[in-house]
């Protein structure tokens, strides 16, 4: 759960207003699966 959004820019993992995220897991009831972001920097993050 990061606020700014510095660890998912420096793995290079989209995170603006329209890309779903933890926020809507814990307001909206999301599945966590539904929000996973994979990294294709780093291999199996």
């Amino acid at each position: 759960i990061d606020p700014q959004g510095n660890a998912s820019t420096a793995l290079g993992v989209e995170h603006h207003a329209e890309v779903e995220s933890i926020y809507d897991v814990l307001i909206n009831d999301l599945p966590l699966k539904e929000v996973i972001a994979p990294c294709t920097d780093v291999p199996n993050l």
